[in-house]
């Protein structure tokens, strides 16, 4: 009896062509697909994130009816946290990178070929199981032609480089010339019909669900669109309210903390941050008064005046030109002028979603998270290295129940668009000079790396950082002008401009409306002298001028008039916070008053703007209490309090430690902190210069002090 003789198969450079397609597909588009996985999923250890919730009953869904159980097995082994990506096959990884990894299909769906000008991360998802199929329609034969393998092989592998990274091309390159004998043709070509009979599987199996679906949906009344996306896309959904949750307790917080302001008066208490910035103009530009010819009346007059684009509501900041949203934000003012409280403002008003009320065609940025720093914080972090998430936690504005964990600041990194930062006083910055340079370079463009919090702030300024996000930094008109001067440029400038006259009266008609006889007497006395309405410009001094005469007019009948010039005012509202202080003059005025000179002389030497109680050595705590209370000073942590335990104080403007080191250095020629002195200006030091204190005054030499460069205009 005759043997039947053996099969035998026959190599030829068509089957050969054949087989190495099906490799490409098999060995190279497992490996591609793994990492476009890993980049996609959500973030965690594998196991935990299978384990999680969302992720689970998707998957549980799924379980039977299209994962097979091998293939269950390797999402969820025995000994869990064995759990790897790299055990997965191609059809488990199609079925995981559409089910949980939030991908949005393309514009063809998930089982067309996309067209040739769609080259998004989803598409080429897609062309890598179309192709596969492609490959695998020639399985009746085994073979291609060089013509059509050279064509699938160059399509493929574009796909496989978009995903995977250039670093694939060279290999899929060597690939290609690579000799295969007959054993391995036939064990690439068992493999890809494998993966074919698996998809197929899964297509009958999803064919079935979806008719289920149908059934489902007409029974409860639901659309089949609506049914489609809560089982295909339910990490995104997940993900969307765990956002808007955030948001809206960010929004809460915000508002919990910035209600109200300091209490500094008994006639405005509980001042609202609402009411009390009504009348603050803003203009985009600077229109310097740089005639010094121009007579002192007329110069005084034109303070308060828009030079540039007057602009109604804060919104318009933010409304894009020419098609482009501003990223960067360049605030500028005078000290006192509103700056601090802007920010207090414009944060505020988008927690209580008024930031953005204009009409339905205006173009207005998405803000789903809005934080407020400010440069003195970020001070005492020094040289310390930091992420951003470390510092944005840090900002006064949360609370315990706003902290950014690692999901969320995981969404920021990847929606920055959807972001405001607020980053307020530059001008008190320590570290201007690395933030204008090019320092920065030396550390890595990631906001989850950590690097000294000046980096930090200089990328973000920059764009390097949170690219698309909205930085609003603040600054005096000094410190603004040269951060421009070092090419840093900014998306757009605004600046706060002041008080007008009528302003400035309405203003003091507003602090004494319940007191017509205070009204009266304070509006009529400004208005006779010009240079008052100049000092009250500045909203601060506006109010620190009210409150002055305020407290003088409720003192027994003096012979003393109302202040005249302004250096005399300045010096009366000191006056007035000390003995405000102590009214049972257990420190003497002088006493006080020359403890706290040495204090703003040394804070302006070292150009700190914080300091603790310690450093009033003669004070005790009652005395000390009541110098707080009196308004002058302000205390309270730097930073949130679950982060700083430590209380800090600072003086209620930047212009006290001014006048109070002027005061200093007439009193002794020879003290050391004369060196101080070209960091106030001249006018300062003219302010002590009254009859009690002509004699000693007499020593200074204003010729030097008026080459002197001062600190702020």
């Amino acid at each position: 009896m005759a043997t039947a003789a053996a099969p035998s198969f026959h190599s030829s450079k068509e089957t050969t062509n054949y087989a190495r397609l099906c490799r490409l597909l098999v060995d190279v588009g497992s490996d591609v697909l793994i990492e476009a996985f890993e980049k996609k999923r959500p973030t965690g250890n594998l196991d935990t994130v299978l384990s999680s919730p969302p992720v689970h009953t998707v998957l549980q869904s799924l379980k039977k009816k299209v994962l097979n159980p091998l293939q269950w097995g390797k999402l969820y082994p025995a000994l869990r946290s064995s759990v790897s990506s790299k055990n997965f096959d191609i059809t488990l990884l199609m079925v995981l990178l559409r089910n949980i990894c939030g991908l949005a299909p393309p514009a063809t769906g998930w089982d067309t070929l996309p067209p040739a000008t769609d080259t998004t991360f989803e598409a080429d998802i897609v062309r890598i199981k179309c192709y596969r199929n492609t490959v695998y329609g020639h399985v009746s034969n085994s073979s291609v032609d060089d013509p059509t393998f050279h064509q699938y092989w160059q399509d493929i592998q574009d796909s496989l480089v978009r995903l995977g990274g250039t670093g694939y091309r060279s290999a899929i390159d060597d690939l290609k010339k690579e000799c295969m004998d007959p054993d391995f043709e036939e064990h690439y070509k068992e493999l890809l019909k494998q993966c074919i009979m698996d998809e197929v599987s899964i297509k009958e199996k999803l064919d079935e669900i979806g008719k289920s679906l149908h059934e489902m949906t007409e029974q409860f009344g639901k659309s089949m669109d609506e049914l489609k996306e809560a089982i295909v896309n339910p990490i995104k959904k997940a993900e969307d309210k765990a956002v808007a949750e955030y948001s809206d307790a960010l929004k809460e917080s915000i508002r919990s903390q910035t209600e109200y302001l300091a209490n500094a008066s008994p006639a405005m208490s509980n001042v609202r941050t609402d009411h009390i910035f009504t009348n603050i103009l803003m203009q985009h530009g600077r229109k310097p008064v740089e005639d010094l010819d121009v007579k002192r009346k007329e110069r005084l007059r034109q303070y308060g005046q828009i030079g540039g684009k007057q602009i109604k509501s804060s919104q318009e900041i933010f409304i894009p030109t020419d098609g482009k949203h501003p990223e960067s934000v360049l605030v500028t003012g005078k000290a006192g002028i509103g700056k601090t409280l802007f920010c207090q403002k414009v944060i505020r008003d988008w927690a209580d979603n008024k930031l953005f009320r204009s009409g339905a065609n205006a173009e207005v940025p998405d803000l789903k998270f809005a934080y407020l720093l400010t440069f003195r914080q970020l001070n005492l972090l020094g040289d310390d290295p930091v992420t951003l998430e470390d510092i944005l936690n840090r900002s006064s504005v949360l609370d315990d129940h706003s902290n950014i964990d690692d999901s969320i600041f995981e969404y920021i990194v990847h929606h920055s668009e959807e972001v405001l930062i607020i980053i307020d006083g530059y001008d008190e910055c320590s570290q201007q000079e690395y933030i204008a340079s090019d320092s920065d370079e030396k550390y890595p463009n990631n906001a989850k790396k950590k690097m000294p919090v000046a980096a930090l702030c200089a990328k973000l300024i920059k764009g390097k950082i949170l690219r698309g996000s909205v930085v609003m930094i603040t600054s005096r008109p000094d410190e603004s002008d040269k951060i421009k001067a070092k090419d840093i440029n900014f998306d757009r400038y605004v600046e706060i401009t002041g008080f007008s006259e009528p302003q400035v009266k309405e203003y003091i008609a507003q602090y004494f409306k319940n007191n017509d006889r205070m009204k009266n007497i304070v509006i009529d006395h400004i208005t006779k002298n010009v240079n008052l309405i100049s000092f009250a410009h500045i909203p601060v001094l506006c109010f620190l001028m009210c409150s002055y005469f305020e407290y003088t007019l409720q003192q027994p009948k003096k012979n003393n008039p109302l202040p005249v010039k302004t250096s005399d005012l300045y010096d009366e509202v000191v006056n007035m916070f000390v003995q405000k202080h102590d009214k049972k003059k257990r420190a003497s005025l002088e006493e006080t008053l020359d403890e706290l000179s040495e204090l703003a002389a040394q804070l302006l030497l070292e150009r700190r703007f914080l300091f603790l109680k310690e450093d009033l050595k003669t004070l005790d705590l009652h005395e000390f209490e009541r110098l707080c209370g009196s308004g002058l000073l302000h205390c309270g942590p730097p930073f949130r309090k679950s982060f700083s335990t430590t209380t800090k104080h600072f003086f209620y403007t930047l212009d006290c430690p001014r006048v109070l080191s002027g005061s200093l250095l007439c009193k002794d020629k020879n003290n050391p902190t004369q060196t101080c002195v070209y960091r106030s200006r001249s006018i300062y030091v003219g302010y002590f210069v009254r009859a009690k204190r002509q004699r000693i005054c007499g020593k200074v030499d204003y010729q030097q002090i008026s080459q002197r460069r001062p600190i702020s205009r």
